[in-house]
């Protein structure tokens, strides 16, 4: 969901995230994917129009990550993730994160929190449906012309 990329440097970018879809003021959550890095690239990246000043940040919540050989989920250590008033970016709040690339032409991806697909999300409906039949009804109640 990134609506720009800055280049900065040949060690850092600014990434600037699209409104959510139901309020165009909020921006918050984000989910991208990196290629074309080499091995012991170090690149800092700095989420610059985050909508929330208070959140999870401010607490040690850090971003995940994984790559298209290593598909698990795992968050970036809280000594690489910065939360701050950047001075460099109309005292907005910025989220700056550093990683270091250690594979050749791999696929990275970035995100706020594990994703949750739609159909992971109807399988456990369904599952919740079929084991308690007795105090689950599911049904569809609108739907969209998307």
């Amino acid at each position: 969901n990134l609506g720009r990329v800055d280049f900065i440097n040949d060690y850092e970018y600014d990434l600037f995230i699209r409104p959510d879809t139901c309020n165009p003021r909020y921006r918050f959550w984000f989910n991208f994917s990196v290629d074309n890095v080499h091995v012991d690239q170090r690149i800092i990246f700095n989420i610059v129009n985050l909508s929330k000043t208070r959140n999870l940040f401010r607490l040690g919540l850090t971003p995940i990550v994984r790559s298209s050989t290593r598909p698990k989920w795992q968050r970036i250590p809280e000594r690489n993730v910065y939360y701050y008033k950047s001075p460099e970016h109309s005292n907005n709040y910025v989220l700056s994160f550093a990683f270091a690339f250690d594979r050749d032409e791999e696929k990275y991806q970035f995100a706020l929190c594990y994703p949750y697909s739609y159909s992971r999300c109807q399988a456990f409906l369904d599952q919740l449906v079929e084991s308690h039949p007795d105090i689950v009804k599911r049904e569809t109640i609108a739907k969209t012309i998307q």
